[in-house]
């Protein structure tokens, strides 16, 4: 009971410091709170049935939202944050230590929290009051419906997840399940929506008071039992106590019941409205689909297994030919399941809620059977005999359906390639290969390298029959190496989990080495074939650099904060040799090798220390967070954290060392390339120093071409066109020069942990230009949408089909 404490303290405290916004993609809003986007508009817009016009209009109004809601971060929000992350460090919960802040800081906290939340909804009523003029009378009424929505959307982060985590029922997204298929709501269904948005944004309100009054409760228990004053050892006896364990028991019982009910009237509303709306879906496809939307958020474990089944019978029904005597089987059978599972349905839905509508500590902890327990599981076992007949006929129908081996093929082979983000340094091993600690050279990297310092053409020939020689000897050192693997997985002899930890170390060194003396035999054998003009103790300072490469992708695997510094685990021998050599003369293609060389070895040291500070981290944090952890002295735990934020700081130091070495060479590399392919190995550079950061670009400026080559353009289009290209790429390039800038200069602060109130703010800082950026990116596919119109639209519209699902999948007003 007392790490349930702990732990639930702490998650409060953190969740009030960084708020409840998860960043994706560069879409999210880093708040519990999302506000309005560019899709969101677009999705009003096609619900409000707005013209041209009315849709540029909307997108001006939503600019100046963005620019309040900039101002709201940069302000309240800001302090908001500074004050969670000092409550947090007050707790010092990775320090192993457990205080409870004082009773007035948590509860300023919450104050602050609501406050900014009415902010909020100050900015959205305010954009809805700019637009409403725009509208005609009959689009008024739907813009009402986008009002109560949204009015709703606010609260989902925070109190709609916690109630649907209470009650299933309560975590129905109706809307979100309507607009996935793109529904014309006629007018009766947005009176009935109106009345839901209207009757739901009531209850959330009611759920908001339960949960802070069951908070206050808390705050009341944790002041009679004078836990804030008490030593840590003192609280964990007290909560050993048969006795305090059954009087939290009952607190909890009083204390959830309000909150519990004010959930379940949630899910009661959201099941009232989905069947008040069923009626008026007269589609019967898209109301199947609604329907099992629906269900699956409401009763997924009645659900398991159901959609699953469904869906292979339409897969034998659309893959059967028309005549087929078997379609008329799997007809009926499809038929069958889905009325089994109507009837089950609703026999569990009123005996599921009468389930959850009050639970006790007892229920949740077993010692109680909870009610209707028994009906519960006999709805269940009968949905399990549906579904074993379902896939008894499942598996006779689908052992007769006709195979198609190209398309078998297509399939298995879909996952292959890649494209796109950080270059590779080397291939993948499929899963049939055994595999080595890091995969060998390729030859086609090798010819790369030899093109490089200027081999000829008989010598690169010749390189092949070499590379045949050093990839057998690589086949036979995997085989070695994953029996020996196998054979220390299988060793009990060995011990603990530590023990096998050493061994797979020590084995993976040795091989490693027995791999790197092979590279060395084969471009000893290459230099030899090297003609005298040929830059020999080039190729082998760059099969050097590519040891590096190798050592900073091992070390960015093995380290969770190294992962996230894309730009010090850049090696730029790879970015190098991922450009054509071709293009530059000899003496030129010397110069870059030079550069690249020189930027190696300023790096080879920072390495060296870096592979030492992370081992030590590696070790401290299995002290910290191993099995034996809780069993250290206080004062032992104090001293290894200590140590472990020292040696954390030292590896980010290190990491923004290589860095930085890593930005000087390739400014120095560029150079040596010349203005042309300099520029074009500087752009390849920012992509792979930060992947991260680019991410839709391509989709937007791919749709701008596309939209370039309509052979219908009028000129005036193509003028526009034009000019909303150079816009969007100025906006853009402005936000992701900005965010590189913020990302070089601070990835230490960003990247600290524990976080601080300053990297926490820097964190914030990328995320909302993360998010304004990705609002310009989505501005532009909406106005060049309005430019084109919808038929000259459709040849490009495909570009947003994968982004549109996202955000319905984030579940606001779409």
């Amino acid at each position: 009971m007392y790490r349930l404490l702990q732990r639930l303290c702490v998650a409060m405290a953190v969740c009030l410091a960084v708020g409840g916004g998860t960043p994706a993609l560069g879409q999210a809003y880093p708040f519990f709170v999302q506000p309005l986007s560019v899709d969101d508009l677009d999705n009003l817009a096609n619900a409000v049935e707005l013209s041209p016009t009315q849709r540029l209009a909307l997108l001006e109004e939503h600019a100046v939202y963005l620019d309040d809601l900039e101002a709201l971060q940069n302000g309240r929000m800001k302090r908001f944050i500074d004050t969670g992350i000092a409550m947090v460090s007050e707790i010092e919960p990775f320090a192993g230590k457990f205080e409870i802040p004082p009773r007035r800081e948590i509860e300023q906290v919450i104050r602050e929290g609501r406050s900014i939340f009415a902010e909020f909804a100050q900015l959205d009523e305010s954009f809805f009051d700019r637009v409403a003029p725009i509208l005609s009378e009959d689009q008024a009424l739907r813009l009402e419906l986008a009002r109560s929505v949204r009015a709703v959307e606010r609260y989902r982060l925070v109190y709609l997840m916690a109630a649907g985590g209470m009650n299933n029922p309560a975590g129905i997204h109706l809307i979100a399940a309507l607009l996935v298929n793109e529904i014309r709501l006629t007018p009766d269904m947005v009176y009935v929506l109106i009345d839901h948005q209207e009757r739901l944004l009531n209850l959330t309100l009611g759920f908001e008071r339960a949960v802070l009054a069951a908070v206050g409760m808390a705050l009341d228990k944790i002041d009679e039992m004078g836990l804030r004053d008490m030593e840590q050892q003192d609280m964990m006896l007290l909560f050993m106590d048969e006795g305090m364990i059954s009087d939290l028991g009952l607190f909890f019982d009083e204390a959830s019941e309000p909150v519990q009910v004010a959930a379940s009237k949630i899910g009661d509303e959201n099941v009232r409205a989905w069947r008040e709306l069923q009626p008026l879906v007269e589609d019967e496809a898209v109301r199947r689909d609604l329907d099992r939307r629906v269900v699956r958020q409401g009763w997924r474990r009645l659900y398991r297994g159901y959609g699953d089944a469904d869906r292979r019978f339409d897969d034998v029904l659309e893959r059967l030919p028309e005549g087929d005597p078997l379609r008329a089987d799997a007809m009926i059978g499809q038929e069958r399941l889905r009325t089994s599972f109507g009837s089950l349905l609703k026999e569990y839905i009123p005996l599921a809620a009468k389930r959850d509508r009050y639970r006790t500590a007892s229920m949740f902890d077993g010692s109680t059977p909870m009610e209707g327990a028994e009906q519960i599981d006999n709805v269940l076992k009968r949905r399990d005999q549906a579904l074993e007949q379902a896939e008894a006929m499942l598996v006779v129908l689908e052992a007769d359906l006709p195979t198609d081996q190209e398309e078998d093929a297509t399939a298995q082979n879909s996952g292959a390639g890649g494209g796109g983000g950080e270059p590779q340094v080397f291939a993948e091993a499929t899963s049939e290969d055994p595999v080595l600690p890091f995969p060998p050279l390729e030859l086609d990297r090798v010819d790369t390298m030899m093109q490089w310092v200027g081999a000829g053409d008989e010598a690169r020939e010749l390189v092949g029959m070499l590379h045949l020689d050093y990839q057998d000897g690589c086949d036979t050192l995997a085989t070695t190496y994953q029996a020996a693997m196998d054979v220390i997985e299988e060793n009990e002899e060995l011990g603990d989990w530590r023990a096998k930890r050493r061994a797979r170390r020590d084995l993976r060194a040795q091989t490693s080495e027995s791999l790197r003396l092979l590279e060395e035999t084969l471009f000893s054998d290459i230099e030899l074939s090297l003609a005298d003009d040929a830059a020999r103790d080039r190729l082998q300072q760059v099969r050097i650099a590519f040891e590096h490469a190798r050592r900073r992708q091992a070390m960015a695997r093995d380290d969770w904060s190294l992962r996230r510094q894309s730009e010090a685990m850049l090696d730029l021998s790879v970015l190098v040799l991922d450009q054509s050599a071709a293009e530059l003369p000899l003496q030129q293609r010397s110069a870059v090798i030079e550069a690249l060389v020189r930027s190696d070895r300023s790096a080879e040291g920072v390495l060296d220390e870096l592979g030492t500070q992370i081992e030590a981290v590696q070790l401290l944090e299995s002290r910290m967070y191993g099995r034996e952890a809780s069993e250290l002295d206080p004062e032992v735990q104090e001293r290894v954290r200590s140590n472990w934020q020292q040696r954390r700081a030292k590896v980010g130091e290190l990491a923004s060392s290589l860095a930085t070495i890593n930005r000087s060479g390739s400014d120095r590399i560029a150079d040596a390339m010349g203005p042309v392919t300099g520029e074009a190995f500087r752009e390849a550079y920012r992509k792979a120093a930060f992947p991260d950061l680019f991410e839709g670009e391509d989709e937007v400026n791919e749709a701008f071409q596309r939209a370039a080559a309509i052979a219908t353009l009028t000129d005036q289009q193509r003028r526009q066109l034009q000019d909303l290209q150079i816009r969007h790429v100025t906006l853009f390039g402005q936000l992701t020069d900005e965010l590189i800038r913020l990302r070089s200069d601070n990835d230490i602060q960003i990247s600290s942990w524990p976080p601080n109130s300053d990297s926490m703010n820097l964190a914030m800082r990328n995320e909302q230009l993360r998010y304004r950026r990705g609002q310009v990116a989505a501005r532009s596919m909406a106005e060049l949408a309005v430019l084109l119109g919808p038929d000259q639209w459709e040849l490009v519209s495909d570009l947003q089909e994968q982004s549109e699902s996202r955000g319905r999948q984030r579940g606001q007003f779409r």
